[in-house]
């Protein structure tokens, strides 16, 4: 099992996530933090790098998400799909809203 230690901190104009250890398991990568930036108003949207991913932390907008299987039934979820992330029914995101999700291959 590859542990991982993440530190967030939480500034009022920005939300930092620094992962500061991640010893590579055996065949996996961790990678640069990967972001995506909403040009809003979408309920679902494609992340090419999160394709065969294993995601150890989602945020929306500086704030930690559960990832979820099945279609989200809280705001504080998200369900990733090989590439597609999708919120909850009826949650949009607005226009420059940032998504991070720190990830091994």
């Amino acid at each position: 099992m590859t542990e991982v230690i993440i530190e967030i901190i939480n500034d009022t104009d920005e939300v930092t996530i620094d992962v500061l250890d991640a010893p590579a398991g055996a065949g996996s990568q961790l990678l640069p933090p990967v972001k995506y930036e909403s040009p809003g108003n979408e309920n679902s949207f494609d992340v090419d790098e999160l394709e065969g991913a294993t995601i150890i932390l989602a945020a929306r907008a500086g704030t930690v998400k559960e990832v979820v299987t099945t279609t989200p039934t809280m705001t504080r979820q998200m369900q990733i799909t090989g590439k597609t992330v999708t919120l909850m029914p009826g949650d949009l995101t607005t226009p420059n809203e940032l998504f991070t999700y720190i990830i091994i291959k």
